[in-house]
């Protein structure tokens, strides 16, 4: 017997002929005719390179726009995160921490939202913040070797956006005064509780979460924690239409716990 290829993944997609093919884009639509290496006899037999799509990839990445802090159930200062981003190549994150009726989070209400927003406010307008910031980053990276070679942000263009991770109660109403979320520059909704609705109930929850006019994303949709708690019932394309009107986000979380899309 004699070993063709298998080595790597690479290797064996090369010695059939194909370009090799990303696990994200493994789902029988065509991606095998796409990333098939093509010899073109008008061209004197020259190769031609696979119509495969350009994957995202974390350099691609502008910024995060979930980010919870020490403020409530996060370990790290919302310093912390900004130099962590910054050494990523962000150019922003939104603090998001988790809002008062999860009160196992120290979730914040209207007074240490509003504290909080004050202090990121600061903390933007300190130019000798930043610059410590990039002057940590150049003598204690703290990322891995692997990933140095992803670009830093600029720290004259890097940003702390102002946000709240909002909980959804029970009927789809908020649980921070709209006055409140009107000064946040980036407020997400989420369900953490009465998960065992039936899918009409969720669906008109998640709707009129929506149709907040501060709310700009939903996340973690379904609320799904693999081989811990089932997705809440949903009624998705119903949903999808609702953001499609209001405009509102949907995230997608592929943090491997959640793995869920929409």
């Amino acid at each position: 017997q004699k070993l063709i290829a298998g080595k790597t993944e690479e290797e064996l997609y090369n010695a059939l002929g194909l370009h090799y093919i990303e696990p994200e884009m493994r789902e029988m639509t065509g991606e095998i005719e796409a990333a098939r290496i093509r010899l073109r006899p008008d061209l004197d037999g020259l190769k031609v390179g696979p119509r495969l799509p350009n994957l995202i990839g974390y350099g691609d990445l502008k910024g995060d726009l979930q980010v919870q802090t020490d403020w409530t159930d996060g370990e790290n200062s919302i310093e912390e995160m900004a130099r962590a981003a910054m050494d990523a190549g962000l150019e922003y994150i939104a603090i998001t921490d988790h809002t008062r009726s999860l009160a196992m989070t120290g979730g914040s209400d209207e007074k240490k939202l509003l504290k909080q927003m004050e202090y990121i406010d600061k903390l933007n307008k300190e130019k000798f913040f930043l610059q410590q910031v990039q002057d940590k980053l150049s003598s204690n990276n703290i990322y891995s070797e692997s990933r140095r070679t992803i670009p830093r942000a600029k720290s004259r263009g890097f940003r702390i956006l102002k946000g709240a991770e909002v909980n959804i109660g029970k009927d789809g109403a908020l649980d921070i005064d709209d006055r409140v979320l009107a000064k946040l520059d980036v407020v997400g909704a989420a369900v953490h509780s009465h998960f065992n609705l039936t899918e009409k109930e969720q669906t008109q929850r998640i709707i009129r979460a929506m149709e907040n006019p501060h709310v700009d994303i939903i996340f973690h949709l379904t609320g799904r924690v693999i081989n811990k708690r089932e997705p809440i019932k949903l009624d998705i394309d119903e949903v999808i239409r609702a953001a499609k009107r209001t405009g509102t986000i949907l995230e997608i979380d592929a943090y491997p716990d959640r793995l869920r899309t929409p």
